[in-house]
């Protein structure tokens, strides 16, 4: 029996700002009749302040001390505050368990147990107890073996309770919300996850495997001791004291049946003896509590299933792999193909921006003359500047009479049209050469000498000495020197990774730049004659001239200047241009002060940034951002615009569109802490079909 007269325990507690917090506390004796309190000490001077920690009661001898997400928010970063927990019986209240809280905003492993056995009649208990943000569930319970004959003996123990399992909430309702939780439907089995304020259907066929169910054999039945002979009867023996009750912990799983001992002979009867003692046989051993469930924990997509991540890796990791759709999760030792992982359909993705510009390849030697491409299209003309308003005229004075015009003389006969010259006959055409080789050979991506069979016979353009360039797709590249050619393969020195890792089976070997030599020039058709010219008509007689009219009467003299009118009002900001002509420059060019557009979108959900109207977003979180981008200028020109965003508190994610690529692969963590700022910057040079995304700065 827990008395008040021993120094109140001490436990250690750890929380995390926005997370639910759940702590169960095992008593080893009956609390049903006892009353809990709990609270953390907030302030102690001058005005006491705390904060209630709720308390209920799990079973007979399990106590829960509860905080929600909201509560953990409310409260904020804390260390080193006091907490306590008392209990009143009798209307005496005694503190039976305090020490230190802490709330942080850094996540706690998930692998740290939050079930934490308190002796109350013991004190010092030193316990770190982490907050859990899900959990997984318990593993079923076995079906129930025959009932087997009781043996005799003493009971064992009490087999301890299993650990819940950490990762996926099985139930045939909702749980309390968590955001990134998972929960299993137990009467449909859908897979659902907690986002953005819903529950959201992630998976419908693939669940973590329930714990398998402990088993222990119940040990044999002690075999029954030898009646003795009837005897006197002896005296009746005092009745023991009753044994302490054990702590009462999970019932374990039922033992098979054990085997019924065998009778013993009876003896003679004789006269009555004491009574023999009873035979002892030791109960079985309880069956070990079931292994943790496993959940499932979506982690993002990677490119393929080379892009997998080797080392940082918890047992229930999945990642989607884009190139085949399926699911991939961590085993513990590698990565297994679970198949097709089917979430709802995203929200088309914008065109991400073009990407900057390789690096210059090595000029190749000189290939044959292509033909003329054909003129491009004339730019567009620029706009007419605006005409300057016309001074008044003075009064013209009366014009005279016009004089007739004379006949115009008739005009002479056209020359007859020359003969076209016979067209020159076409050059030679020059010598054929392939200018890119096909291989199957499997080569890895590293520095050193290659082998390539060609996958025909070729005639390379290239020989050896030149520099080529090998590529098996365009994240597969190397460069090197030709070390010997024929026309069934090729040798190279590679000395340049461009990008790529691994093997590969399917390559093209070329110049990175090829111009053939020069075709002949056809010989110059025959010049056809020069037409008869025409004879040149006589020329006709000019009319008379007639005669001047009268001088006007002279004009006034000219009237003053009038005063300059008022400015007029600036006219609005007509819409960018959907096609910006482009201002070429030689030279040093002053353009003075050169700005951006920003624009303050929403908090949360989805939201589409518009690239022809701003260059800088503002986006201040409430919860998670879909994003997508819209209206990039077209390749090739070269594009990039930043985005502002800022932390509401808690985690609350920005998404962004498939097209973005982040260094390694992985996308930025924002800060958390309420009001802390991010900036990051996105550059495209394709029109917006590939993103990179940048960290300008963080913390802010």
């Amino acid at each position: 029996m827990a008395v008040f007269s021993q120094t109140p325990g001490e436990l250690e507690i750890k929380a995390v700002l926005g997370n639910d917090f759940l702590c169960s506390l095992n008593f080893d004796t009956s609390i049903a009749a006892y009353d809990f309190t709990a609270g953390i000490i907030l302030n102690e001077y001058p005005d006491k302040k705390i904060y209630p920690i709720l308390t209920t009661k799990a079973s007979s001898t399990k106590l829960n001390l509860q905080l929600s997400a909201l509560s953990t928010n409310e409260i904020g970063v804390i260390s080193n505050k006091k907490w306590f927990l008392n209990w009143t019986a009798n209307d005496a209240t005694q503190t039976i368990l305090s020490g230190r809280f802490q709330i942080s905003d850094v996540p706690i492993g998930l692998n740290e147990g939050n079930d934490v056995d308190v002796i109350v009649n013991f004190d010092d208990v030193n316990i770190n107890v982490s907050s859990v943000a899900s959990f997984g569930a318990t593993g079923a319970t076995g079906a129930a073996g025959s009932t087997g004959a009781t043996g005799v003996g003493a009971t064992g123990l009490t087999g301890s309770t299993g650990a819940t399992g950490i990762g996926t909430l099985f139930s045939s309702s909702p749980p309390f919300p968590i955001a990134g939780l998972n929960w299993v439907d137990t009467d449909t089995m859908r897979f659902y996850q907690y986002y953005d304020n819903a529950w959201v259907e992630t998976s419908s066929s693939f669940v973590g495997q329930a714990g398998a169910t402990g088993s222990g054999a119940t040990g044999a039945t002690g075999v029954t001791g030898q009646a003795g002979s009837t005897g006197a009867t002896g005296a009746t023996g005092d009745i023991g004291s009753t044994g302490p009750i054990g702590r009462t912990g999970a019932t374990g799983l039922r033992g098979a049946t054990g085997t019924i001992g065998t009778t013993g002979a009876t003896g003679a009867t004789g006269p009555t003896g004491p009574q023999g003692a009873t035979g002892i046989g030791a109960t079985g051993a309880t069956g070990p509590a079931g292994a943790t469930g496993t959940g499932i924990r979506l982690k993002g997509s990677v490119a393929t299933t080379l892009d997998l991540p080797l080392v940082g890796n918890t047992i229930g990791d999945l990642y989607i792999v884009i190139a085949d759709g399926d699911g991939y999760a961590w085993s513990g030792a590698q990565w297994t193909n679970v198949g097709q992982i089917q979430g709802p359909a995203g929200p088309t993705g914008a065109t991400g921006i073009q990407g900057s510009t390789g690096p210059q390849g090595t000029t190749g030697s000189t290939g044959l003359t292509g033909s003329t491409g054909s003129t491009g299209a004339s730019g567009p003309a620029g706009a007419t500047g605006v005409i300057g308003t016309t001074g008044a005229t003075g009064a013209t004075g009366p014009t005279g009479i016009q004089g007739a015009t004379g006949q115009i003389g008739l005009t002479g006969a056209t020359g007859i049209q020359g003969s076209t010259g016979p067209v020159g006959s076409t050059g030679a055409t020059g010598l054929r050469v392939d200018t890119t080789i096909s291989s199957n050979s499997t080569v890895s991506i590293s520095l050193g000498g290659k082998i390539f069979q060609h996958t025909t016979t070729f005639n390379p353009v290239y020989t050896v000495g030149s520099r080529v360039i090998i590529t098996g797709t365009t994240d597969r590249q190397m460069s090197g020197t030709v070390t010997n050619v024929t026309e069934s393969l090729t040798q190279v020195n590679v000395d340049t990774i461009i990008s790529g890792s691994g093997n590969f089976s399917s390559w093209t070997i070329g110049l990175s730049s090829i111009i053939g030599a020069t075709g002949l020039v056809g010989p110059t058709g025959i010049q056809g004659a020069t037409g008869i010219q025409g004879s040149t008509g006589s020329t006709g007689p000019t009319g008379p001239v007639g005669p001047t009219g009268p001088q006007g009467t002279p004009g006034g003299a000219t009237g003053p200047v009038g005063p300059t009118g008022p400015q007029g009002a600036t006219g609005a900001t007509g819409p960018l241009p959907s096609v910006v002509p482009t201002l070429q420059i030689t030279g040093e060019a002053n353009l003075g002060l050169i700005t951006e557009t920003k624009t303050t979108t929403g908090t949360s959900g989805n939201i589409s940034l518009n690239l022809s109207s701003s260059t800088f977003f503002v986006i201040n979180r409430t919860g998670s951002v879909t994003l997508t981008f819209s209206s990039p200028p077209a390749s090739p020109k070269v594009f990039s615009f930043t985005i502002f965003t800022t932390s509401p508190g808690y985690t609350a994610f920005l998404i962004y569109p498939a097209s973005v690529k982040w260094p390694d692969g992985i996308p930025p963590a924002l800060s958390v802490a309420s009001g802390k700022a991010d900036i990051l910057s996105f550059l495209t040079h394709d029109g917006g079909n590939t993103w990179f995304g940048f960290v300008s700065g963080q913390n802010y």
